[in-house]
């Protein structure tokens, strides 16, 4: 199967094509998930890589009273999985939630490492994939240990616009590290001046 999604994403990484795209492509199975419903859960030894296709996923620690943090967004064209899985095949220690009805493309992790260890393009892409997600979570390391709550949703509306209309406000603010009424809180703050 070709999915666009992974389509997009890798020729936007590879900046040119990559051999034998067809055994990466065909290793790609397409997913509906209901708003809601888990693409995974913690304690999951799942191994594959997901694509973004449509809708909004949230990758979620959920503490032993329920309570959520959310980790990351995945918007469309994006991708996740979870890298400790990916790694030693540890079990996960957070879930992924659809957010919105969602399509997600996936395969299996070893598809890629197998056409990374036989082709020099394919390593690229992997590289440059791996290098992304780990800026990504050095500038979320960043933000979060380093600036004031308002100032967290403050870089939260310039950076990702569109979560902030997209996502509820008691999400945003476990992505933010407040609760949801000091998330109030803080846009109202932020209204008056």
């Amino acid at each position: 199967m070709t999915g666009l999604a992974a389509e997009a994403l890798m020729n936007r990484v590879a900046r040119g094509p990559l051999p034998d795209w067809r055994v990466f492509a065909e290793a790609f199975s397409v997913s509906r998930v209901a708003a809601g419903a888990s693409v995974f859960r913690p304690g999951d030894q799942d191994r594959r890589i997901f694509i973004v296709r449509s809708g909004l996923i949230k990758l979620v620690y959920t503490l032993p009273d329920g309570e959520e943090w959310i980790k990351s967004f995945i918007a469309e064209e994006k991708f996740f999985a979870c890298s400790s899985t990916l790694q030693s095949g540890a079990a996960a220690g957070f879930g992924a939630e659809a957010m919105e009805p969602s399509e997600l493309e996936h395969c299996d992790f070893s598809v890629l490492e197998r056409l990374a260890g036989q082709h020099i393009e394919w390593a690229r892409v992997l590289n440059a994939l791996l290098l992304d997600f780990a800026a990504k979570k050095e500038e979320r390391e960043r933000v979060f240990l380093t600036l004031k709550p308002a100032d967290r949703f403050v870089w939260l509306k310039s950076t990702m616009p569109s979560l902030v209309e997209r996502v509820p406000q008691k999400d945003l603010a476990a992505y933010l590290g407040v609760t949801p009424v000091g998330l109030n809180r803080i846009i109202k703050r932020l209204e008056k001046d």
